[in-house]
């Protein structure tokens, strides 16, 4: 794991610096830059395969043509590099690295169909005159760029904003951008191609981009689609019965956990004790002597929010070197400055607090870890599924009932209780939701704020065509495979993989373990399990009530051949990480709520009303409405405006 940032002007030697040494944090282990006249690429290293000099980058061909600066893993480098080598390649060293270089050389741009991994890279192709550069087909790794226009910079590209932002003439430019505030309001993140800077934009997963430095102009910058998401409208995998269904999943389950094994430096397990990570646990135990596999879980304090006892039940039933740590939701809250001072865009999900906790406590002990990131997306895992069918029904009337009355219905249910999310919060979430269209719904429950909040929260700042379509991408997707397959399961899925799972999940991910320089890898998004499991009738995912029914029936050894845990682990309660936001607010942060959003709001962020932020905040703290989700959304928003203008 690493980070890479390149640059394209004038003075690129000198910038290409200041942008490096902000990514030291995804690379401690190294440091290198490539400059040649006015194109420049940089690079950190974290060490993890070929642990020698000749794994270093910016990494060359071994004529000096190509030059390649790259983020993540690719998991099949090794018969990517045998079959390389009988086309007449030979290999100088023992890196992934070197096997983008030579695939590139033999396919172009196709080397894409060639690579399975996770990464961010671009090539500089000296003879073509040309920079090359792809994200990973599910979003695990992040690639941002600027098309300038100036001489002082023609292009510019990152693993994260903040190394643009360390380069002056990309700094002086940049400007907030109505429609990425306009989709962080609206899901808790900035989605799809946006960033929230006008000037930058984000490679989306699946995506490669071209180059052309013959004439250095911004539009010359060419993107493509070169992998597209395994759709749920194609024919299914043809399935006999659920036992050939689970056979062939805990086939390409056993392939995606073995293969993300390889590591010349320690690796772990994360062990929540839930279903995903437990299935990984099990599989990765299973390939050598299980004490050789360190899992790694958190305790918390405060009963209600603990879950240890499960991930301990898990690795004293595999046999694993268990890790585990007792944390208070007071270290929780301690998390809190160094996270959002380390991010680079606004991002809302709180989750990422104990997740940056785990990430950090691992580190202590390894530099991998095997995280359960995909499987909820793949199987049907989240609560909504669960009223998808009520919401079907119910549409036909709640469509009509008027958004005030229903809204004033919902209002005197209880807003607090002994659960980190209360009834009205539920009932306020599936209401908002059930009485849209069905292609909407997915995004409209997950988001902090409605459309029709917007111009109350901002007065006169979005146009009347933002606000009129704000989810234009999810509800042209969710339409057009509802129209397809009428599975209401299948467009939910469909929702999750294609983003909330790469703009919230791997977000998430990436940026709590890059804090703490661990690289994070995914099974459940190896691309032969992806396309399996989207193939699969949504019954074998969710059904009758039950989520991730085929993984569960896989991992008890009712289908597949093979008993992996006990029923009582595989089927417990899912709880997640339960954080009480709602109870922040109104305890431990409510002094930096009221200050925040009074006193000490950005001027930067002058377009949100105070009015209306000030009224939601009464409103939750008198115990009127639970108003957690907005209120946190708008606490990351103003934090965030607060450490970038420091």
């Amino acid at each position: 794991m690493c980070g890479i940032a390149g640059i394209v002007g004038r003075n690129a030697e000198q910038f290409i610096e200041q942008m490096t040494q902000t990514l030291l944090h995804r690379g401690p282990d190294g440091h290198g830059i490539h400059v040649a006249g006015q194109v420049a690429l940089g690079h950190r290293r974290l060490a993890v395969v070929d642990l020698s000099a000749d794994g270093a980058q910016p990494m060359h061909s071994a004529d000096s043509s190509l030059v390649v600066v790259f983020n993540g893993e690719i998991y099949n480098y090794g018969s990517l590099r045998r079959e390389l080598g009988q086309r007449g390649h030979v290999s100088r060293s023992q890196s992934d690295t070197e096997s983008i270089l030579h695939a590139y050389a033999e396919w172009g741009t196709e080397c894409l169909q060639h690579l399975e991994g996770m990464f961010a890279f671009v090539i500089y192709d000296k003879r073509r005159e040309l920079l090359f550069g792809a994200r990973d087909r599910f979003g695990e790794k992040p690639l941002y760029y600027v098309a300038g226009d100036g001489a002082d910079v023609t292009f510019a590209f990152a693993s994260e904003l903040k190394a643009l932002q360390a380069c002056e003439p990309i700094a002086r430019t940049l400007q907030l951008s109505p429609a990425g505030l306009r989709s962080f309001l609206l899901n808790d993140y900035v989605s799809g191609s946006q960033s929230i800077y006008t000037q930058v934009s984000r490679l989306e997963p699946g995506h490669a981009f071209t180059v052309d430095l013959k004439t250095g102009a911004p539009q010359t910058v060419r993107s493509w689609r070169y992998f597209a998401h395994p759709s749920f409208a194609l024919p299914p995998v043809p399935v006999t019965d659920e036992r050939e269904a689970g056979r062939v999943l805990s086939e390409r389950l056993q392939h995606a956990v073995t293969t993300r094994m390889v590591s010349d430096v320690p690796l772990g397990i994360f062990l929540s004790g839930g279903v995903d990570s437990s299935a990984i646990a099990a599989i990765a135990s299973s390939t050598g002597d299980p004490k050789e596999v360190h899992t790694f879980s958190m305790a918390f304090r405060e009963p209600a929010f603990d879950e240890s006892m499960h991930a301990r039940r898990v690795s004293t039933f595999l046999g694993t070197t268990h890790h585990e740590r007792l944390f208070g939701v007071q270290d929780c809250l301690q998390m809190i400055d160094p996270v959002f001072s380390s991010l680079d865009e606004p991002f809302a999900d709180p989750s990422i607090l104990p997740t940056a906790l785990l990430c950090s406590f691992a580190r202590e002990s390894v530099t991998v870890a095997l995280g359960g990131d995909g499987g909820d997306e793949l199987f049907a895992g989240y609560d909504p599924f669960r009223a998808v069918r009520i919401a079907n029904t119910l549409n036909p009337v709640l469509k009509h009932i008027p958004r005030r009355l229903g809204a004033l219905a919902v209002g005197m249910l209880p807003s607090s209780g002994r659960k980190h999310l209360s009834l009205q919060f539920k009932a306020e979430r599936f209401w908002r939701g059930a009485r849209l269209p069905e292609a909407l719904r997915g995004p409209t429950w997950m988001g902090p704020f409605a459309r029709e909040e917007l111009p109350l929260l901002c007065p006169g700042y979005f146009d009347d065509e933002q606000i009129g379509e704000p989810f234009t991408a999810q509800r042209v997707a969710g339409e057009a495979l509802l129209s397809a397959t009428h599975d209401s399961v299948a467009a939910l899925l469909d929702f999750y993989q294609r983003f909330y799972l790469p703009d919230d999940i791997l977000v998430k991910a990436d940026r709590s373990s890059m804090m703490s320089s661990l690289e994070v890898r995914a099974p459940f998004l190896d691309t032969s399990l992806v396309t399996f499991a989207n193939g699969l009738p949504s019954s074998l995912k969710f059904h009758q009530g039950t989520t991730k029914y085929l993984l569960k029936k896989m991992l008890v050894g009712e289908v597949g051949g093979r008993e992996w845990l006990p029923r009582d682990i595989v089927y417990r309660s899912k709880k997640g990480f339960g954080i009480p936001v709602s109870e922040w607010i109104r305890g431990a942060l409510r002094d930096r709520f009221k200050t925040l959003f009074s006193t000490e709001w950005p001027s930067s962020l002058s377009m949100v009303s105070a009015t209306y932020r000030e009224k939601l905040l009464r409103e939750h703290l008198e115990g009127r409405h639970d108003h957690y989700k907005p209120l946190w959304s708008l606490f990351a928003l103003g934090t965030w405006a607060q450490y970038r203008s420091n």
